[in-house]
C-alpha cells in the first residue's frame, strides 16, 4: 500500500500542517526573534515544496507519453508489453492504444513462454540490470521518471534467446 493512498495518512498530514502552523503564528507574535523562526520554517516549507513542483513541471505525472512512443519507435509491428503493475499497465495500454493509433500496442497480462512480450515495464524496485519474464532474460533499457503522482517506469527489453543463451555459457549452434 502506498502511503499517498491512505487515508490515516492524510489526516494526520493535515493535523501536523495544522498544528505547525498554530505554533509558528504563536512564535511569530512573541516577539522579533520569533517572527524570524517562522519566516525561516515558513521559506524551508516552500523550498521543499518547490523541488516537488520543478519534479512535476519536468515530468508531469510521468513520462507514459515518452514510454509508449519510444516502444514504438523501437518495434517492427504491434508493440507487446507486460509488466509486474498488471491494473496501471492494461489501463494505461488501452489510453495509448487510442492516442496513438498508428501504433498497436497490446498488453500481455499472463506470462507466456512461447510468445513473450517486447518489452517489459516494472516498477517495482529495486531495478537490477537484467530479470527473468515468463522464462525468459530481459535487460534493463530506460527510466521513464515521475513526479511522484505517478510511478516510475523501468523499462526493459527481451533479449534475442541466442544472446541469452550465450551469456549462460550456451553455443546456440550446437
Amino acid at each position: 500500500l502506498f502511503v499517498r493512498f491512505s487515508a490515516a495518512s492524510e489526516v494526520s498530514l493535515l493535523l501536523f500542517v495544522a498544528l505547525a502552523l498554530g505554533a509558528l503564528a504563536r512564535a511569530r507574535r512573541a516577539g522579533r526573534l520569533g517572527a524570524v523562526v517562522a519566516a525561516a520554517v515558513a521559506l524551508a516549507i516552500a523550498a521543499a515544496n518547490l523541488s516537488h513542483v520543478v519534479d512535476l513541471v519536468r515530468y508531469g505525472r510521468g513520462q507514459y507519453d515518452d514510454a509508449f512512443r519510444y516502444m514504438a519507435a523501437e518495434t517492427v509491428g504491434p508493440v507487446t508489453v507486460a509488466s509486474d503493475h498488471v491494473l496501471a499497465m492494461r489501463l494505461m495500454s488501452q489510453f495509448w492504444a487510442r492516442l496513438l493509433p498508428e501504433t498497436s500496442i497490446v498488453f500481455l497480462p499472463e506470462p507466456d513462454a512461447a510468445s513473450p512480450p517486447r518489452f517489459f515495464v516494472r516498477v517495482a524496485r529495486p531495478w537490477p540490470a537484467e530479470i527473468q519474464y515468463a522464462g525468459h532474460l530481459y535487460d534493463r533499457d530506460r527510466l521513464f521518471r515521475t513526479s511522484g503522482f505517478g510511478f516510475d517506469w523501468q523499462l526493459y527489453r527481451l533479449v534475442p534467446m541466442a544472446d541469452a543463451l550465450r551469456r549462460k555459457g550456451i553455443d546456440p549452434g550446437r
